[in-house]
C-alpha cells in the first residue's frame, strides 16, 4: 500500500500543476440539445447531447441547441440570448458558447456566439468546409426529417473548426452517461427558461445525492474531509500521510483537492459520479467552485 500512497501523492501534485478540472466548468447535467418540436427520439437526443459534452471537454466552448416549430412574433436572436442566459449555458468563467436555434416549420437556422472562444469558434466555422456540408445537411433535414444525422454532422464539423481555431483534436464520444431527464424549458415569448436535470437511472444512489437536482443550492463546506475512503483502501497512518500532502498542496497552490474512493458508481459513469460527489458535498473554492478530485472505484466487477 505504501507504493499506492506514493503514486497518489504524485497524482495530487500533477492535479495542482494542471488546470483545475472544475475551473472551466459547465453544467453538464443540463441538456445541451433541446427538442421542443419533437423531431428527435430519446436515443438521438442522449447520444448527440453526449457528443456535445465531449466537445465542451475538448475545446471549452458550449454548443447549446434549441429546436422549435416556430417563435411567433419573438425575434430569433432575442430568443437565443434568453435561451443562453436563463439556462446557464456557457463554459468557463467567460461562459463561452455557440448557440443554435432551429425553426423546423419555417426551415430557418440561427447561430450566435458568446465569449471570446465562442467568437473564435464561429469565425473558424464560417471558413471550414466541413461546416458547409453540415449546413447543407441541416437545411435538407427540414424536408427529409433526418435531424439526428444532420446534428451529428454539425457537432463533428464544429470539432473540425475548433481544431482549426484552437489547435487541438476532437476525439468524439468518450462515454458520458446518456441518462434521460428534463430539457431546458423554452416556452412562449416572455416565459423564463429554467434548466432541467438529467436524472440517474439508479434507485440506490448515496444519501448525499439530492432527490431533485433542480432544487439543489450550491454551497461551500471548507471543513468537509478531503479524503473520503469508502472503499477502505488506506490505513489510518496512510490517510494521515495523504491528508498532510493535501493540506500542503492546498496552501501552496490555493486549490481545492479531494481524494474519493468507493466500491460502486451506483449506475453512473466514474466521471459523472466523481463530479456529483464534488458538487453535492460542498467542495471547490470561489464562486465557480473550482477544484480537483481524484476518484478511485474499487468495484470488484468494474475497476475504473
Amino acid at each position: 500500500m505504501k507504493k499506492i500512497v506514493s503514486i497518489l501523492i504524485c497524482l495530487l501534485l500533477a492535479l495542482c500543476l494542471a488546470a483545475p478540472c472544475f475551473a472551466a466548468s459547465y453544467r453538464e447535467e443540463i441538456y445541451r440539445l433541446n427538442d421542443f418540436a419533437g423531431v428527435l427520439n430519446a436515443g438521438e437526443m442522449d447520444s448527440i447531447d453526449d457528443e456535445i459534452c465531449d466537445f465542451i471537454d475538448a475545446y471549452g466552448v458550449d454548443l447549446p441547441i434549441c429546436i422549435r416549430t416556430d417563435l411567433g412574433d419573438t425575434d430569433p436572436y432575442d430568443f437565443l440570448d434568453r435561451f443562453y442566459e436563463d439556462n446557464g449555458y456557457g463554459a468557463g468563467d467567460s461562459k463561452d458558447a455557440v448557440a443554435m436555434l432551429i425553426l423546423s416549420d419555417a426551415g430557418e437556422l440561427y447561430i450566435v456566439s458568446y465569449g471570446d472562444r465562442g467568437e473564435a469558434l464561429i469565425e473558424a466555422m464560417s471558413e471550414n468546409s466541413d461546416m458547409d456540408d453540415a449546413a447543407a445537411a441541416l437545411n435538407s433535414s427540414f424536408s427529409s426529417g433526418e435531424y439526428g444525422s444532420a446534428l451529428r454532422k454539425y457537432v463533428e464539423a464544429a470539432g473540425s473548426a475548433a481544431k482549426d481555431a484552437f489547435g487541438t483534436s476532437y476525439s468524439g464520444s468518450s462515454g458520458h452517461s446518456g441518462s434521460s431527464g428534463s430539457s431546458a424549458q423554452s416556452g412562449s415569448s416572455g416565459s423564463s427558461s429554467q434548466p432541467g436535470s438529467k436524472a440517474s437511472s439508479s434507485s440506490t444512489l448515496p444519501s448525499w445525492f439530492p432527490a431533485d437536482d433542480s432544487s439543489f443550492v450550491e454551497f461551500h463546506d471548507y471543513d468537509a474531509p478531503r479524503l473520503v475512503d469508502n472503499a477502505d483502501m488506506f490505513t489510518a497512518a496512510e490517510e494521515a500521510q495523504i491528508l498532510e500532502h493535501i493540506e500542503k498542496l492546498r496552501d501552496e497552490q490555493g486549490a481545492d483537492l479531494v481524494i474519493f474512493t468507493d466500491t460502486s458508481t451506483h449506475g453512473l459513469s466514474a466521471r459523472d459520479y466523481a463530479i456529483a460527489f464534488h458538487r453535492y458535498n460542498g467542495y471547490g473554492f470561489g464562486d465557480d467552485y473550482s477544484g480537483s478530485i481524484l476518484f478511485i472505484c474499487m468495484d470488484p466487477s468494474d475497476r475504473q
